[in-house]
């Protein structure tokens, strides 16, 4: 992923360092803060690749490491005393979002509502997320 303003080398190398893949799951690449998904991905996919019992027994090093450079959901979860977090983005398409809810709710249920809100954002027809842009001319400035 390239950043779309220039930015200094050194952030741009680190950029790109993060979104390098070192391990292959059957479900996502992880980097080395994120998980990386093939964008589209069904719910039920998304949902499988949380549990880590399936995962540590199927995840492959990858050699050389992956640069990602392709259509991919990045996820980021986070969790507190009594409080989680997730994040997600499509990079190629400059759509993210962070959800922050309570500690009970489960995995599942935070990975199905980042992929739902996720996927209705990238199906949106206007991808300009509703909101509209006009030109202010003086008639305006009357009202």
């Amino acid at each position: 992923m390239m950043l779309e303003t220039p930015a200094p080398v050194q952030l741009q190398k680190s950029v790109n360092l993060t979104l390098t893949g070192y391990y292959r799951t059957p479900y996502f690449v992880q980097g080395l803060a994120w998980q990386e998904y093939s964008w589209p991905i069904s719910i039920n996919k998304l949902i499988a690749s949380t549990s880590m019992k399936e995962l540590d027994s199927k995840a492959e090093k990858l050699n050389p490491p992956y640069s990602a450079n392709r259509n991919m959901l990045v996820i980021r979860t986070g969790l507190g005393k009594k409080a989680s977090s997730i994040m997600g983005f499509l990079p190629k398409k400059h759509i993210g979002v962070v959800i922050l809810i309570n500690k009970q709710v489960s995995t599942e249920d935070r990975m199905s509502a980042l992929y739902h809100i996720i996927y209705d954002l990238d199906n949106l027809p206007n991808k300009k997320f509703g909101l509209i842009e006009r030109t202010r001319t003086r008639n305006d400035e009357k009202e």
